[in-house]
């Protein structure tokens, strides 16, 4: 089988790939020249196909990250060799991949876009490319923290090697504790007043490109369901709260707004901004809530490790800021 294969690679043209990866949109089909190789779906034909490839292109790890996918998606086209590779590669049956590709969705379900917004974002297959690059030679399996450090990296990489850094000041999200409602933490503050509180938060997310927003109100996800998640309190300068603030666990009670974003103009709103309603309005409002004042306390349950924020950081916030700095 390998030595079959030996054939057929060196029939295939890498500068070609190569030279066109710029002119094409990642992921396309190939020529049809191509087609014949990737039809067998074997583990041995896929491991080899790959480092095949690290044999022909030796710097391929030194080359950028874009370059890496591109060139990775033009010889990995098929989508069932994919899966075989991951398999092989990270030494993991199809039961348990099946369990890890809910962490990679294709489609990140009504993602707050442009009007007209796509029914897809680009393929999943970028970020497991990446890995198999990475540890290949470890039998690491993809897990949504590996993809979150990997996204953090990666995001940390770009802004440093940008103008962007002057901009962006990092990520938080904001997510609340479970916990019996309490009339005594209620708080109360004049209509006009909160108003005014939201009006002057509309108007720093005004400008903001929209597919920097991740509203969980429209995601049809309940992270408010972990009594685990992240913890958030709101200062007065140094001085933390006392409590945190409580969601009641009735379906009424969970009932908030979450809006986590990254701002890539100083003009617009700072990263983690929180919008919630009704208590957590209040409290917020009452305790002289403004961008510096809160501090958020991650849990590796919390929101910030479900499927649908990684989804989001990393097809839509990666691909934009990798747009922006090209």
């Amino acid at each position: 089988m390998a030595s079959e294969y030996h054939e057929k690679m060196k029939g295939l043209d890498f500068e070609e790939m190569e030279n066109n990866i710029e002119q094409r949109t990642l992921g396309d089909p190939m020529s049809d020249k191509y087609e014949d190789f990737f039809e067998a779906p074997s583990f041995i034909q896929s491991k080899f196909l790959l480092e095949e490839i690290i044999k022909r292109y030796p710097d391929l790890e030194n080359k950028n990250r874009t370059y890496q996918i591109g060139i990775c998606i033009e010889v990995c086209k098929s989508l069932k060799l994919w899966e075989n590779t991951v398999c092989e590669l990270f030494n993991i049956n199809k039961h348990t991949l099946s369990k890890e590709k809910m962490k990679f969705p294709a489609i990140v379900y009504k993602m707050v876009l442009e009007p007209g917004r796509p029914s897809e974002i680009r393929s999943n297959r970028e970020s497991i490319v990446k890995y198999i690059f990475d540890h290949r030679k470890v039998g690491l399996a993809v897990t949504s923290l590996n993809v979150f450090q990997f996204c953090t990296n990666e995001f940390q990489m770009m802004v440093s090697k940008s103008n962007l850094h002057r901009y962006i000041m990092g990520l938080k999200l904001f997510e609340y504790v479970l916990g019996i409602p309490d009339e005594n933490f209620r708080v109360k503050v004049e209509e006009k007043d909160i108003k005014e509180f939201y009006n002057v938060t509309l108007q720093r997310i005004v400008g903001l490109h929209p597919a920097l927003v991740l509203n969980e109100d429209e995601m049809e996800t309940q992270p408010f369901a972990n009594r685990k998640a992240v913890k958030v309190y709101v200062n007065k300068g140094e001085q933390r709260m006392h409590r945190t603030l409580k969601i009641g666990l009735s379906r009424a009670g969970r009932r908030t707004t979450l809006i986590g974003c990254i701002a890539l103009s100083g003009d617009v709103l700072t990263p983690g901004t929180v919008v919630p309603n009704k208590t957590v309005n209040l409290a917020l409002y009452d305790n002289g809530y403004d961008d510096s004042s809160i501090k958020i306390y991650n849990t590796k349950n919390g929101f910030i490790s479900t499927d649908i924020f990684l989804a989001w950081f990393r097809d839509v916030v990666l691909t934009y800021i990798i747009k922006k700095t090209q």
